[in-house]
């Protein structure tokens, strides 16, 4: 469907998230204002179910014991096209601003705002928390 192409977001794992928060500890002034955290870049809500159903898919024949080199050949790439924006009904949201975060964390550890985890391992942490909390 069109909205899963629309809605979406700039995905961050906990994990990076929260080494950010206290990376810059006492850093932030009650007046400063928002200080944004997200990923790097836009993944449509469909890309992210696609990513999420090879995952589980995935994860499902491993547990079951039917895990197949097919499973492999599935998802193997990253879905990533490139677009002229001038041929898009709608460009990605733009990505919230992210310089304040950057510049406390440079300023309380030398060390600006780089999320280490990526979407697809954000993605079977969420999976295997998701399994511990089934048991």
């Amino acid at each position: 469907p069109r909205e899963l192409e629309i809605q979406g977001g700039h995905w961050v794992t906990l994990h990076d998230a929260a080494r950010a928060v206290l990376r810059i500890g006492n850093q932030v002034n009650v007046g400063q204002g928002a200080i944004h955290i997200c990923g790097r870049r836009w993944w449509s809500a469909k890309d992210t179910w696609q990513e999420l159903s090879m995952l589980s898919s995935r994860n499902a024949a491993g547990l079951y014991g039917t895990f197949t080199t097919d499973h492999l050949a599935s998802g193997v790439t990253v879905p990533v096209a490139v677009t002229e924006l001038t041929q898009r009904e709608r460009p990605p949201p733009e990505r919230p601003d992210l310089g304040p975060l950057h510049r406390l964390l440079i300023e309380s550890t030398g060390e600006g705002w780089r999320p280490a985890t990526p979407l697809r391992q954000g993605l079977m942490q969420a999976l295997a928390e998701m399994a511990e909390h089934d048991d």
